[in-house]
């Protein structure tokens, strides 16, 4: 985004939003426009068969009318370390909005890699309606998959350099919408934006999308900023999202501050809703594991209790009511009723990916519809989830260990009868992951199995592994590892051997030997004594 350091960017304020370039008006009432407009007129009541027949008749109409083919739109998303996430992430909104009759997307191709997700999109694809659909459902699916919902995206027109892979990620356009991606102003940018998606369009890619709504808005969502060289020249354009602060009263301000003042990090209410879950699902008595196989009766016992629980944490908080989802859903595991103007606590859990987020919300006409029965909760309407005050969003929740292993791993830690031989196996599959003791209930069936957690210690010892407990030795030996340090009511097991030439990493001294984390190569040694057994802090 700089000539070689020929000139400086500088953000120009954004345009008056009363004035509509005319070019860009007459374009915008081409394909994409008579496209849209025909999906209107067909959409509605009828058979699947009339459905099927009103895309086909869209999908031509769109390909008649929007002239001769442009260049193909790029797209490229940051993965931010996780890129096999991101890119199901972005297929999933992707199918999402194809379903919801965005024409075009069927001829896309994605190239998912380490640090970006590249999209190719038809030149016909109507940009309003892509740019508008991946800002809603994306944040949605990220979020589902365990990553941070605030999705980063750059956007142009242009050339893709050739079919395969590789003439693809070379050809000049692409390389430019990486470099979009990647600026250092565009990063800075987004830092202001923590739970919502950020883009950068180039200016032909801008020029592509429809004229200004009456409040300036672009598709509907976005407030256009533009950063150009010093000579007046535009380089690109950066859609924030449009944040109505008319929403956030000042009461419903207040009780966003209390509850940040007095769980400062999160930690605590992210404890109300794992021990909300733990205790309907009840793994001690039961074994069960996965909300999933609760019925609706059970799932809607979870609701009350985590409201009963942060009412406890924050007494001082005035009344909300509370919205409960799990698995990420828009629907709702558990809802208390909330009348016009009450606040709304929404809480989010995606409890395979241990994530939750959680927002304050005014329940007002316009952010619910009408409940199918007169005793139900309303439901929230599409639009309410642009006013909500987002407190946490994809923050970490106490991981249910059980659950997040594979297949093969959870059936062979539940395999053996004994509940020590259980545990050692959970400590011997899963090394250098903290293991809470909540996640410990349903293999060991019981509340407290410290001392379960010993007699497998002393198993697995004679295999070289070491399980260390969330107290001060603990937590020592830990750090001097360099493998995570348990809380107070947690464990981690790590494999060590006796150090060789070969090891360069860290090492403690425990029965006049040096010991450091084995590596898949090095033999299993039992442990000296004077390595301690696990235990919690007194």
């Amino acid at each position: 985004m700089r000539d070689g350091g020929r000139g400086r960017l500088r953000r120009s304020p954004a345009p008056d939003p009363h004035r509509a370039d005319p070019d860009r008006t007459r374009r915008a009432r081409r394909g994409p426009g008579v496209a849209l407009r025909a999906l209107e007129q067909l959409d509605g009541p009828g058979t699947e068969a009339d459905g099927e027949e009103a895309r086909r008749l869209l999908d031509a109409a769109f390909e008649t009318d929007a002239g001769p083919p442009g260049p193909p739109v790029i797209v490229a998303v940051g993965t931010d370390g996780d890129h096999l996430a991101t890119g199901k992430a972005l297929s999933l909104a992707l199918v999402s909005l194809n379903e919801s009759g965005v024409p075009g997307l069927s001829g896309h191709r994605l190239l998912v890699e380490e640090d970006r997700c590249l999209l190719f999109l038809p030149p016909g694809v109507p940009l309003d309606a892509l740019l508008g659909g991946l800002a809603e459902r994306l944040p949605d699916e990220l979020e589902a998959a365990g990553r941070h919902p605030a999705a980063r995206l750059a956007v142009h027109v242009g050339s893709t350099g050739g079919s395969g892979a590789e003439e693809a990620q070379s050809g000049p356009d692409v390389r430019l919408t990486a470099a979009m991606l990647g600026s250092s102003e565009f990063r800075a940018l987004c830092e202001n934006f923590p739970f919502h998606p950020v883009l950068c369009v180039s200016p032909e890619a801008f020029g592509r999308l429809g004229p200004r709504d009456g409040a300036g808005l672009v598709a509907g969502r976005f407030v256009p900023r533009e950063v150009t060289w010093t000579d007046g020249r535009v380089v690109c354009v950066v859609l924030a999202p449009h944040l109505d602060l008319s929403v956030y009263d000042t009461e419903l301000l207040m009780l966003a501050r209390l509850f940040n003042d007095l769980d400062p990090d999160g930690r605590a209410m992210a404890a109300a809703v794992r021990e909300s879950l733990d205790a309907v699902l009840d793994p001690e008595g039961t074994g069960r594991y996965d909300a999933v196989g609760l019925d609706d009766r059970e799932k809607a016992l979870i609701g009350p209790r985590l409201e009963l629980a942060l009412r406890r944490l924050f007494p001082a908080a005035p009344p909300f009511r509370l919205r409960l989802s799990l698995g990420g859903a828009r629907g709702w595991a558990s809802s208390s009723r909330a009348e016009h103007g009450d606040i709304c606590l929404v809480v989010r859990v995606h409890d395979a990916h241990a994530r939750w987020s959680a927002g304050l919300l005014r329940i007002r006409p316009e952010t619910a519809v009408a409940p199918v029965r007169r005793d139900a909760a309303s439901p929230l309407a599409a639009e309410a989830w642009s006013a909500v005050l987002w407190l946490r969003r994809g923050a970490p929740l106490p991981e249910n260990v059980l659950l997040r292993l594979s297949e093969a791993d959870r059936a062979a830690v539940l395999a053996p009868g004994s509940a020590v031989d259980r545990t050692a196996e959970l400590f011997r599959r899963v090394r250098g992951r903290p293991v809470p003791e909540a996640a410990l209930r349903a293999v060991t069936r019981r509340r407290d199995g410290a001392r379960l957690v010993r007699e497998a210690a002393a198993v697995l010892r004679g295999e070289g592994v070491l399980v260390v407990g969330g107290n001060r030795r603990g937590r020592e030996l830990a750090g001097a590892l360099r493998i995570p340090v348990p809380d107070a009511d947690a464990y981690v097991s790590v494999r060590l051997t006796r150090r060789r030439p070969h090891h360069d990493g860290p090492s403690v001294l425990a029965g006049g030997v040096a010991w450091v984390v084995a590596g898949p190569g090095d033999p299993a040694e039992p442990l000296p004594q004077d390595l301690p057994p696990p235990r919690r802090p007194r």
